[in-house]
């Protein structure tokens, strides 16, 4: 992991923030404490309407979530590689590619 932030430039969908914020973990202050300081490292991308499209586009021919569709969109848009443990959705768009560690 310490190697991936030194090498790379990070990018957060403001939809993966607003996922971890709903988790169970953010009803315990220490660990809300740390996650978000975690996220700072991050350059949060919030979803535009370039976003917003092509992830209808995702979302019409993949069938998967539309918080999925949208972390999707832009990382195409970006042009830069997902890393996720979901990869089982997100395995379905031919468009993005799936960092593997």
């Amino acid at each position: 992991m310490e190697k991936l932030f030194a090498e790379n430039e990070l990018y957060i969908s403001g939809i993966t923030e607003m996922e971890v914020f709903a988790g169970k973990d953010m009803e315990n202050e220490e660990k809300k404490k740390k996650i978000i300081e975690m996220l700072s490292i991050f350059k949060k991308v919030n979803p535009t309407n370039e976003i917003f499209r092509l992830a209808g586009e995702f979302r019409r021919r993949y069938n998967i979530t539309f918080p999925d569709c949208v972390i999707a969109a832009t990382t195409y848009l970006l042009k830069a590689e997902l890393f996720t443990k979901n990869t089982k959705d997100f395995e379905k768009i031919e468009e993005i590619k799936i960092f593997l560690s």
